[in-house]
């Protein structure tokens, strides 16, 4: 869902359209499920009376009991919302949220953002989708993973009437919209005016309109970039670095390996959460790789005056660079994408495009694929790449093997590099005279020290 709403964002921009997001917030989702309906839903999807008797018996009878500080109250009955901790509980959820979004379908038609797209010929083929045959359309209304609701339209009349016919539906089947956790989002790149808004109302409440939400432990912003997202990631991978600092990063107990073995699981994954979907630019990467590079000579105890290059800290940890760290996430990704049926989203959004809207005459701003396009070049499989996504063992030898194709460009550029000018006191590669002259003297104050 990251992905998806991030290439709508993606196209809005680049078709000079106009987007208007609302991320609806349910109140007590999974506890307010109609139990009667929850049934109702299960046979009419086919699913055998006498397992939807077992299922009901199931959820029959249920009490529960709350514990205060003056003891445990008395037991009573929940009619309402799927068992909490049961296994079949997200199950019985999702196909009581599809049954929502069929009967949505038959209400909003031609609503929402109008995606064209088509399959056959490339992703590349720029002439693809200029044809008349073999091009589909699709209306993209909402975006939802569980109770995660993301309302998309083109403008906020069509949004509020999309709204109210959400809201509607919900109450038909039990459940309440709850209007003080729901954001909007508008996105404008039709004009150089912004359009006056007035804000969206459910059931006589405002609905607030942010710059900035964080949807599924990613930011997403009106500006569509990744500028406050880098800083979100490393903001929280900072947290998690020092909360984990004096048990582990500076544990004298601990050997290198298990500390960078940590840092790989616990921090990494936190800086580069949803990096799959980022149309990155090179001063994203070389903030990641400062924060990178800073937390490694922390574990390591090596202070900028120890005068240690980065590349002899990577070799001593085993550490890549996030360059090459994206690139892996990302063409996994694209396999993942490239695999997935024709009836996927993901796959219809990357293949497509906005069908309303005209892109700006010269050079157009970095798109997602274009990012992979580069990758694909550099390894030399740019005619058979999508060929090689649909077996998954070989595609993920490509991406690993990436890894390392990405490395030897780098050493072999900074030999390069490094090989006009060598300190005579330590033998360090200095790439230009100035450098050089700054390197002797810090050498000079430390003899002074």
């Amino acid at each position: 869902m990251i992905f998806t709403l991030r290439q709508i964002q993606e196209k809005v921009k680049e078709k000079h359209s106009s987007l208007y997001a609302t991320f609806v917030d349910l109140r007590k989702a999974f506890d307010m499920v109609n139990r009667h309906a929850q049934w109702k839903i299960l046979l009419k999807f086919g699913c055998p009376q006498k397992l939807v008797n077992i299922i009901a018996d199931l959820h029959e009878g249920n009490e529960a009991r709350v514990i205060t500080s003056g003891g445990v109250t008395d037991g009573f009955i929940i009619s309402n919302g799927v068992r909490q901790g049961c296994v079949l509980a997200p199950l019985l959820f999702n196909i009581f949220m599809t049954a929502f979004i069929i009967s949505l379908d038959r209400t909003l038609q031609d609503r929402g953002m109008n995606i064209k797209y088509r399959f056959d010929k490339g992703l590349y083929n720029l002439a693809r989708l200029k044809a008349q045959r073999n091009v589909r359309n699709r209306y993209l209304t909402e975006l939802q993973y569980a109770d995660d609701l993301v309302i998309l339209a083109k403008s906020e009349p069509e949004a509020q009437r999309m709204m109210d016919t959400f809201a509607s539906v919900y109450k038909s089947l039990g459940m309440e919209i709850n209007s003080s956790k729901t954001k909007s989002l508008f996105m404008y790149c039709s004009g150089p005016t912004l359009p006056q808004r007035n804000g969206l109302i459910i059931d006589g409440t405002s609905i607030e309109l942010v710059e900035q939400f964080n949807y599924l432990g990613s930011l997403v912003t009106t500006g569509g970039d990744l500028d406050a997202e880098i800083s979100h990631r490393i903001r929280n991978a900072s947290y998690a670095f020092y909360k984990l600092r004096d048990r582990v990063f500076n544990c004298n107990d601990l050997t290198i390996i298990t500390k960078i073995m940590v840092f790989k699981a616990v921090v990494l994954s936190i800086l580069l959460y949803g990096s799959e979907c980022w149309t990155i630019y090179k001063k994203h990467v070389k903030t990641l790789e400062k924060f990178q590079m800073r937390q490694l000579r922390n574990i390591l105890g090596i202070k900028w005056q120890d005068f240690i290059s980065n590349q002899r800290i990577r070799d001593q940890t085993g550490c890549i660079t996030i360059e090459n760290i994206l690139a892996r996430n990302q063409l996994r990704w694209i396999g993942h994408v490239t695999r997935m049926s024709v009836e996927r989203t993901p796959k219809q959004i990357l293949y497509g495009e906005l069908a309303e809207g005209n892109r700006r005459q010269g050079g157009q701003l970095k798109r997602y694929k274009d990012g992979i396009h580069a990758m694909i070049k550099n390894i030399g499989i740019k005619d058979t790449w999508e060929t090689l996504c649909q077996d998954r063992s070989k595609w993920r030898n490509v991406c690993y093997k990436n890894k390392g194709i990405f490395k030897a460009r780098q050493d072999a550029g900074s030999t390069a590099n490094n090989a006009s000018f060598t300190c005579s006191e330590c033998q360090r590669a200095i790439a230009s005279k100035i450098g050089l002259v700054s390197h002797l003297r810090a050498h000079e104050r430390r003899r002074q020290q």
